[in-house]
């Protein structure tokens, strides 16, 4: 595990102009002097020693509360986290709604068992079992991979790819085969892929966020957390010392932690056909919302009132881990996970023939064994429990946001290059707004989005 703070630097063009650069904590506190006073930029910063600027932040702005949340919101940080399970960079997304940033894909990338947390880092004590988990669900995936690209070995037709790629006999265009059945395996397989193996990511967001963040992940009950708060402490210290007084562990927020797994626990999940799909607009009254959507040109482009202020909420009652990683990432809003898995999708209703579904569902055995032994640890209170997934087992995930967000959401998860699976859980929720709203039909542009 390894946190590293990445300062931003002034590019050539801005030194040229002459442009000022200044601290992260800096600019927070130069911003926090406009509610003190009427000067000016310039007049402020004229009392900055640029030879010594934090202590420009001392001696010049000593009437600021740097500990106020408001202030910590202009100080800017970025961090680059290597090697944390899937399951902690989840949370990092999940516990940061404003957050800004990439993960390492499981589409793109193999992952092989010896890039997974070791069971001290996590706080597991059956080192044993442990890794018997970690090997199986390793053999599993990599035949998984084989199964697949072997499949698209024998038709290439099934990876839904253009005629002119198959048909391309250059060195370029038969490496570019070569990338595609891989990814496209890759992409089916990753529903065997453990939670602990580790992963990166890199978040951009305001002290503030952060502070908020590495409180609760000190606060957490698992070891794993504890550790990246730790480690984000340190690294936000370095460019905004005097704002993280409140970046500690809080009882208050140990309780609201408890208090969260046991409401979860009360939360009966229903039988559901499919995903259970369900949608949920909280309108004054209902209107026409058409004439909010049809000035866009895209997905970026400006949505009408009436549609940036409707409150929604969204869901499935079962999504696979796989794709709630993505669509976690979306913000803002708030996100609700119930954390015990409930079911295990095993990609047979993508097997080209019988031959291959024969073949995952022999594999989709060990998923659905592995559900078994998670759901005895999550009743123990077993707080290391989620370790013991795999990226195919299905959760109940709800999103609570505004209407102009969820569309974004939906014309890019079902637009070109969008994993197959997410596509169709967004089209599961766009065909109950069409219900609720039918002259929104041809103006959300489904399925018509460049990828990012």
């Amino acid at each position: 595990m390894k946190v590293q703070q990445v300062s931003l630097s002034q590019t050539q063009v801005a030194k040229d102009a002459h442009c000022l650069a200044l601290t992260p904590e800096l600019l927070a506190a130069t911003g926090a002097r406009y509610s003190r006073s009427n000067e000016g930029l310039d007049k402020i910063v004229s009392r900055i020693d640029w030879n010594n600027q934090d202590a420009s932040v001392d001696g010049i702005f000593r009437m600021v509360d740097y500990g106020h949340a408001s202030i910590a919101d202009m100080a800017p940080v970025a961090m680059f986290i290597d090697g944390i399970s899937i399951y902690a960079l989840f949370m990092l997304w999940y516990l940061s709604p404003t957050a800004s940033g990439q993960e390492s894909s499981t589409r793109y990338i193999n992952y092989d068992a010896s890039g997974v947390m070791k069971a001290k880092e996590l706080g597991i004590s059956n080192q044993k079992e442990y890794l018997s988990f970690v090997n199986n669900a390793f053999g599993q995936y990599k035949k998984a991979v084989k199964i697949w690209t072997d499949a698209a070995t024998t038709d290439p037709t099934i990876m839904g790819i253009p005629k002119e790629i198959i048909e391309d006999i250059s060195e370029k265009g038969k490496r570019k085969l070569e990338r595609m059945k891989r990814n496209f395996a890759f992409d089916r397989a990753r529903i065997y892929l453990p939670i602990c193996a580790k992963s990166n990511a890199m978040l951009i967001m305001s002290a503030r966020s952060w502070v908020e963040l590495i409180s609760t992940l000190l606060s957490s009950p698992l070891k794993e957390l504890n550790s990246l708060g730790k480690q984000m402490t340190n690294q936000l210290a370095l460019v905004t010392p005097r704002l993280i007084k409140h970046a500690v562990a809080k009882p208050e927020t140990t309780k609201t932690l408890e208090h969260n797994s046991k409401y979860a626990k009360k939360l009966k999940i229903p039988k559901a056909k499919a995903d259970g799909a369900y949608f949920a607009m909280y309108e004054m009254k209902k209107s026409n919302l058409k004439q909010g959507l049809i000035n866009r040109l895209n997905r970026y482009s400006l949505c009408g009132d009436e549609i940036r202020t409707i409150p929604v909420k969204f869901g499935w009652k079962h999504i696979a881990f796989a794709e709630i990683r993505d669509l976690n990432r979306h913000r803002t809003g708030q996100k609700l996970l119930v954390p015990r898995p409930n079911g295990f999708h095993d990609t047979i209703d993508q097997a080209p023939n019988k031959k291959v579904a024969k073949q995952l569902t022999a594999l989709s055995k060990f998923g659905l064994q592995t559900l078994k032994k998670v759901g005895e640890k999550y009743e123990k209170n077993d707080p290391t429990f989620p370790y013991f997934t795999l990226l195919g087992h299905t959760y109940w995930f709800e999103h609570t946001t505004t209407l102009d967000k969820y569309i974004y959401e939906a014309e890019l998860r079902t637009g070109m290059g969008a994993h197959y699976r997410y596509a169709e859980h967004l089209r599961n929720t766009l065909n109950i707004l069409y219900k609720l709203h039918p002259e929104l039909k041809g103006v959300v542009k489904e399925g018509r989005g460049e990828p990012e």
